[in-house]
């Protein structure tokens, strides 16, 4: 078998067509524009905009709930791991525009055991959630900490790491944690975490609501609008910046 055809190999097997499951997934209701989609009990993708409205700055309330609690050069390592990935793997799911969701009760049980990642994974945020996947990829997520620092910085090995975490192999000194990588539409199951989202909400923006109260009709409805989106700008000095919009078609 050839260099390319073990490529292909690797990625078929790694990658994932349309698919309903269960899974868990850490939700952090403290985060407004995060617990503002918690609140809708359902929300997307970027990618699954109209192509009209969609463009490769948006990310994911995932990856912004994840950036909200960390350093600015997590931002930057995490664009460095998506270049290796459009350069390298370019089926697979991007870690900034996808969401990240547990598929099996092993590895939910492994990382309970060895939870260290800090920020959002707290075990407060941590909902059942259901899964319609327009496609997905299947990683290892062991291989982030040989990836990114504790400071959000990349690691001196981190290039070749990221190869292997692309590829989903199992990280070689511990038990796999794997992790999908989701685009599609995720389903809030747990009323805790709706309840505390909108507990949030209220207590930090009470005047809205009623607009709230609409988002959620458009979910139920099967619409887009009312969600808000994370969107990656360029300030005046050309640095990315994270900023919110919602979509109201």
């Amino acid at each position: 078998m050839g260099s390319s055809s073990l490529g292909e190999y690797i990625m078929a097997f790694n990658n994932f067509s349309h698919e309903d499951f269960e899974g868990f997934a850490y939700l952090d209701y403290n985060n407004l524009a995060v617990s503002w989609n918690i609140a809708r009990g359902s929300f997307l993708s970027p990618s699954e905009l109209p192509s009209s409205e969609y463009n490769q700055s948006f990310l994911s309330v995932a990856m912004a709930g994840m950036l909200s609690n960390t350093t600015p050069e997590r931002l930057y390592s995490e664009l460095a791991i998506d270049k290796v990935r459009e350069t390298f793997f370019p089926k697979c799911v991007s870690r900034l525009r996808g969401f990240f969701v547990f598929d099996e009760i092993e590895s939910i049980s492994r990382f309970w055991n060895c939870n260290t990642w800090g920020g959002h994974f707290s075990d407060n945020y941590l909902s059942d959630v259901g899964v319609a996947a327009t496609r997905s990829t299947r990683v290892d997520s062991n291989w982030i900490s040989q990836i990114v620092d504790i400071d959000g910085r990349l690691k001196h090995d981190w290039f070749e790491n990221t190869l292997k975490y692309w590829k989903g192999d199992e990280f070689p000194s511990s038990d796999p944690i794997w992790e999908r990588i989701v685009e599609g539409y995720l389903t809030v199951w747990s009323p805790d975490i709706r309840k505390n989202a909108v507990l949030e909400i209220n207590a930090v923006w009470p005047q809205s609501m009623k607009l709230l109260a609409y988002s959620c009709l458009c979910a139920a409805y099967g619409s887009p609008d009312g969600m808000i989106f994370p969107y990656l700008m360029r300030d005046n000095n050309n640095n990315p910046q994270l900023t919110y919009i919602s979509r109201m078609v």
